[in-house]
């Protein structure tokens, strides 16, 4: 995971590149978001590189999302299926890969009654 200070000492959209791609989104994926050309995507993950080193990181090995073509096609692929199912709105995965989904309720009922006594204060 990428260390806090780490992440804060980085510009806005250096910061906002690297999570992107730490949360498992692909140079494709980063570059729309984005709307960046491929060059100036390269460029900023060669800056993200160098900034890492510099800050004492290490390999790049340690940024999972930096490393390689970014490869979490199949967690991915888990997500879209999740997110295709009635009710869902948001899925999602954490650093180590567990899926999450968030939806709406199955409990057909309100939660809450739609109207409220309330006592006069008179």
């Amino acid at each position: 995971m990428l260390p806090r200070p780490y992440i804060a000492g980085l510009p806005a959209s250096l910061r906002t590149t690297a999570l992107l791609a730490r949360t498992g989104h692909t140079r494709q994926e980063i570059a729309w978001l984005q709307r960046l050309a491929d060059t100036a995507l390269r460029q900023r993950i060669a800056e993200i590189r160098r900034r890492w080193r510099t800050f004492g990181g290490g390999t790049i090995e340690e940024l999972p999302g930096l490393a390689g073509a970014l490869a979490f096609g199949r967690i991915r692929r888990s997500l879209l299926e999740a997110a295709r199912q009635q009710g869902a709105l948001l899925a999602s995965h954490d650093p180590d890969g567990h899926l999450a989904v968030i939806g709406t309720s199955q409990n057909r009922l309100p939660r809450q009654p739609r109207e409220r006594a309330t006592q006069s204060m008179e």
